[in-house]
């Protein structure tokens, strides 16, 4: 497997692979709970909503507002 995978990797990915293969780094505990964590504030993140003011003259106004319907 990590034969087809070095064909297709950069070298940078290659070192993160051999890292990974190493035991360089180790798994969290806990990693259902830090998911959930994670994927709440991106959802959060994704759903956040901003508050704009703009000025329209009455005719652009009227126009949206024309549009829309």
């Amino acid at each position: 497997m990590k034969e087809i995978l070095e064909q297709e990797l950069d070298r940078e990915e290659m070192e993160i692979l051999d890292d990974l293969e190493s035991g360089k780094y180790k798994q969290w505990d806990n990693v259902a709970k830090e998911k959930m964590m994670f994927q709440e504030v991106a959802k959060d993140y994704v759903n956040k909503k901003a508050q704009i003011s703009i000025r329209l003259s009455r005719q652009d106004l009227f126009k949206i507002k024309k549009e829309k319907c």
